[in-house]
């Protein structure tokens, strides 16, 4: 065997050798380990997740906080016969984690009767998680105009104004009275980024519409809604211009 057959066959072995030595030496076992660990750790964090409950507080029906304008609702006895409604009232009680009760609501949204989709929304208008907001702005595209209305109550409530993006398409919706819910939802977050938004319904052929548009603009304040309220103090609709007069009143009083 020549010199050179030699030397190429001690290399290659000594490659061999060092391959093996890299994928069995402590150090690849302790990567595999923290890998493990890594994994391990993440399936424990879904785990926890998973088991998070959710603060649930239901209204009573002698006191609910939204105007749900459904008499049935109001009935102690509707929750007691109706399966669906009972299965609501049960969910406080069966302490499910976060996910699962929120699948089931998610559930209740799509169900067929109106008063089942109404009375979830109640509830998860008391819900204290994240996730609730999410159903909410769902529950936006329902085809029911009450449902609509509902909805933008309960946005209403948490007054974040970071919602308004998602309520303000609502400003031109078809129904006459989900607009009007809408432009009192952005009203109670009184942020200044809505006012361009509900400007152009300062001129709607609604006065009803127009009145509200108004109202907001006076719960938000600032220059820019003086601005565009200072536009309508000749307005023909009496309502209308003295409400303006009235709150640029106010505004020119605060401003001293």
């Amino acid at each position: 065997m020549s010199k050179y057959s030699v030397v190429s066959i001690a290399i290659i072995v000594g490659i061999v050798v060092t391959a093996y030595l890299l994928v069995n030496s402590p150090q690849s076992e302790v990567s595999d380990k923290a890998g493990i660990m890594l994994e391990t750790g993440k399936l424990a964090h879904k785990k926890v997740a998973s088991q998070e409950k959710v603060a649930f507080i239901k209204p009573t029906n002698s006191e609910l906080k939204l105007d749900t304008d459904t008499p049935e609702l109001k009935q102690p006895e509707a929750y007691e016969s109706h399966p669906e409604l009972r299965r609501l009232m049960e969910l406080e009680q069966a302490n499910l984690s976060s996910y699962d009760t929120l699948m089931q609501l998610t559930q209740l949204l799509k169900h067929d009767e109106k008063i089942v989709r109404i009375a979830t929304i109640e509830y998860i208008s008391e819900l204290k998680h994240p996730g609730a907001f999410s159903l909410l702005i769902d529950a936006l595209s329902d085809n029911v105009p009450i449902v609509r209305i509902m909805t933008l109550e309960a946005l209403a409530q948490h007054r974040d104004d970071i919602l308004a993006i998602y309520i303000e398409p609502m400003l031109f919706d078809d129904n006459k009275e989900v607009r009007i819910a809408a432009i009192k939802a952005i009203g109670e977050f009184e942020s200044e980024q809505s006012v361009y938004a509900i400007s152009g319904l300062l001129m709607d052929s609604d006065n009803d519409v127009r009145l509200n548009a108004v109202s907001a603009m006076g719960e938000i304040g600032g220059d820019q809604a003086s601005s565009y309220l200072s536009q309508l103090v000749n307005d023909p609709n009496i309502l209308i211009r003295e409400n303006v007069h009235a709150i640029l009143a106010e505004s020119n009083q605060q401003d001293f």
